[in-house]
Order: structure tokens, then C-alpha cells, then sequence
């Protein structure tokens, strides 16, 4: 392909998952920028679709690892962080988006090795696994959205996330509360529909009242300047 000087992103792998697909702050894909940068050596050997496409799905694998090997109880959040340092590592992400950790917390391995924060090299060996179609295919999952009268959390614990994302990696970036009050989540979800329709609706009203405002004020210093 040549080389790529232009930088080139593509959206959060966990955000574009959230509800409303709002960006936290403490994402541990994108670190809070909503986009991951695609590195500059993958994109020398593939087209930037493909790296896009790789990501997630690194992502996702590395998800599974940690889903169906570590409790809800553990430090999920840090592990699924350095693996974005190993795929900078591997120049598959670049920088910014995938710039080191400052301070990485302490967390549980999954060998019961001692709490104790892992080099990118040991990270690549714990938590990323070989891909499998099921990867791609949890990772392009459509959410489910539960009604009001089904009650998931009765039957165990969570199996998808806040916003009904089957996949590991919305389930440990946004993961939903066991017990949580489905009905209400619903209920609540129905309101900020509504809500979000009459904003857009009033958007028209809203330009035309500034455009008089406008128009006014226009007209005032006219008069005032005669």
C-alpha cells in the first residue's frame, strides 16, 4: 500500500457499544477519545478497513479471555487496558489513543501469580487468545433490548451488558448491574426516546426565534446608527 502519513482512526470498540453511544471518560479501549488510532504499520500492509476490522476483533478475543476467566469480583477493567498497549506494541494502534498507562493498578492474574501490574509481553501470552469466528461475530452482535415485563436477572447473572450487548467487551467496558430493574431501565429508556424526538422537533422553532432575534437586533443598531 505504500506508506501512510495521514492518520487514521476508527470508532471505540467499547463506546460505540454504551447506550446512546456516549464516550467514558474512563475507557480502558479508547482512554476516553472515543476513536482508537490504527497504527501506521498495519496500515502499511492493509487497507485501514481491515485494521479497523482487526481491532475489534483483537479486542474482543482478548474480552473473552478475561470474561470466562475472571470473576465480576475482579479488576477486569486494567487487563483489557494493557492489551491495547500490546496491540500498540504490535503497530497494529498507534498514538495517541493507545499511549502507555501512567499508573496501573494492581490487579488479580489469572495464574494466581501476586498482585502486581504485567509487562506487554506476559499480557500477550495471558489474554490474547487465538481468534475464533465467534469473536467477529459477538463483536458485530445487534444489542437486544429487553421489555418491560422480561426480568433476565432473575435467572443469574448478567449476560449482557447495560445496553444489551452480548459481546465480552461491551460486557466488561459496560457491564450491567446484577439485580438491575429491568422494568424501570425500560421505562426510562421510552422517556429519553420521547425526549429526543421533541428536541429535534423544536429545532426548526429554535432557528427561527434566533433568526428574529437576529433581525431584530440588526434593526435596532440600523435605527441607531440614523
Amino acid at each position: 500500500m505504500g506508506k501512510v502519513s495521514k492518520m487514521i482512526t476508527r470508532c471505540c470498540p467499547a463506546c460505540s457499544k454504551r447506550h446512546a453511544q456516549l464516550i467514558s471518560s474512563n475507557c480502558p479501549v479508547c482512554g476516553g477519545y472515543g476513536t482508537v488510532t490504527l497504527g501506521t504499520a498495519a496500515l502499511s500492509l492493509h487497507e485501514p478497513a481491515t485494521v479497523g476490522i482487526a481491532v475489534e476483533i483483537a479486542v474482543e478475543a482478548a474480552a473473552r479471555t478475561i470474561d470466562t476467566t475472571m470473576t465480576l469480583s475482579d479488576n477486569r477493567v486494567d487487563p483489557l487496558r494493557l492489551v491495547m498497549e500490546t496491540l500498540a506494541d504490535a503497530g497494529i494502534i498507534g498514538l495517541p489513543t493507545a499511549g502507555r498507562s501512567k499508573a496501573l493498578t494492581p490487579r488479580r492474574h489469572l495464574h494466581a501469580v501476586p498482585d502486581n501490574a504485567v509487562t506487554s509481553t506476559e499480557l500477550a501470552t495471558d489474554y490474547m487468545p487465538t481468534v475464533t469466528p465467534r469473536d467477529a461475530a459477538l463483536a458485530a452482535a445487534d444489542p437486544y433490548t429487553y421489555a418491560e415485563h422480561e426480568r433476565p436477572n432473575a435467572r443469574g447473572l448478567p449476560i449482557m451488558s447495560a445496553n444489551g450487548h452480548p459481546s465480552h467487551t461491551a460486557r466488561i467496558t459496560d457491564p450491567m448491574t446484577p439485580g438491575n430493574d429491568t422494568a424501570e431501565t425500560a421505562r426510562q429508556r421510552r422517556q429519553q426516546t420521547r425526549a429526543a424526538a421533541v428536541l429535534i422537533e423544536a429545532a426548526p422553532k429554535v432557528v427561527t426565534l434566533k433568526a428574529r432575534k437576529a433581525a431584530k437586533t440588526a434593526a435596532a443598531r440600523t435605527l441607531k446608527v440614523a
